[in-house]
């Protein structure tokens, strides 16, 4: 009984696949289809997930909402090589001033459990003892080389 994950994560799996084809049919007929067709939307959407604070759906929302504005507004107002330059530049500005993104939550983790503790091998007898098939036991002339 309970949740099967399994099947729950295939599922996920399947209608993941399922929009991302629904998304590349709809995309095919107004750019060139060719092997780098996703490389500028994940250029433009890796920061506005990042923007927007990872985690947190309105904030990837919020996110691209600002990185489609700040990029037609540069687009419009500055020179035409710094439209891609602009979205990239707000972001980290953002993240200078606010790490964990517009809409992210500052969260700390307390690290907690047994102490660690190390030892550290000196004697390489020790070594030979505990594992005898690892020992490399080689003659001195081993790695001479030999003219006859």
């Amino acid at each position: 009984m309970g949740i099967p994950v399994k099947r729950v994560v295939s599922i996920v799996w399947a209608i993941s696949a399922a929009v991302a084809t629904c998304a590349g049919v709809l995309l095919a007929p107004i750019t060139f289809i060719h092997s780098n067709v996703g490389l500028v939307l994940g250029l433009k959407a890796f920061p506005a997930a990042v923007l927007g604070g990872f985690g947190s759906i309105p904030g990837a929302v919020v996110g691209g909402v600002l990185i489609g504005v700040i990029e037609s507004m540069a687009g419009f107002y500055l020179a035409q090589g710094w439209k891609d330059v602009a979205p990239t530049s707000f972001s980290l500005v953002v993240l200078l001033l606010k790490p964990e993104g517009l809409f992210g939550l500052h969260t700390r983790k307390k690290v907690e459990g047994p102490v660690m503790r190390f030892m550290f091998k000196t004697d390489y007898e020790d070594d030979i003892r505990l594992f005898p098939h690892s020992a490399l036991r080689l003659s001195p002339t081993a790695f001479c080389w030999r003219c006859c």
